[in-house]
């Protein structure tokens, strides 16, 4: 039991980590507006909702990208970001626990999750900048860096799920 409780701190680190370096490569939209910022931590989250259990994931993904906020430069956004983000990723995991091979239903789900993302920082953005107009501009973004999100997510997720399987942890 020790050896399992290890294993998730490690896979939780790592991931919380992975999410944060991922969220860095990034890059902003020209749009007259405070969004539209593409990175590749939606990948992350996607391999995180595939190898993690709902909750591990949704608090590796949650506290990596409220960590990039909060040293990025964003710190207004961080407590969007946690709730967002921990919502988000526990519903994807949760709708995709023995589905993993059901590629109908994982899009799906990635899908509404990925609509209750981009409502989330709508709504955040919205509250943030009193303004509920320009938040509408962030949203070719929001689409954008989720697409690259299951692009290269799912790849990398089955990749990943075959490498655990292969290891001692």
């Amino acid at each position: 039991m020790h050896s399992t409780k290890t294993k998730n701190l490690v896979l939780c680190s790592l991931f919380t980590a992975l999410t944060i370096v991922a969220t860095y490569i990034n890059f902003r939209l020209p749009i007259p507006s405070y969004g539209g910022l593409i990175h590749l931590g939606s990948a992350i989250l996607f391999v995180a909702a595939f190898v993690l259990k709902p909750n591990h994931a949704a608090i590796s993904v949650a506290v990596g990208m409220t960590l990039f906020d909060v040293l990025g430069g964003w710190p207004l956004w961080a407590p969007f970001t946690f709730v967002i983000r921990f919502i988000q990723v526990y519903l994807f995991s949760s709708l995709i626990q023995n589905k993993k091979n059901h590629y109908g239903i994982i899009f799906t789900a990635y899908i509404l999750c990925c609509l209750w993302e981009m409502a989330g920082y709508y709504v955040a953005e919205g509250i943030i900048y009193a303004n509920w107009v320009a938040p509408l501009a962030s949203m070719p973004s929001e689409l954008i860096h989720n697409v690259i999100g299951i692009l290269a997510g799912l790849p990398l997720a089955i990749l990943a799920q075959k490498a655990l399987k292969k290891t001692i942890l």
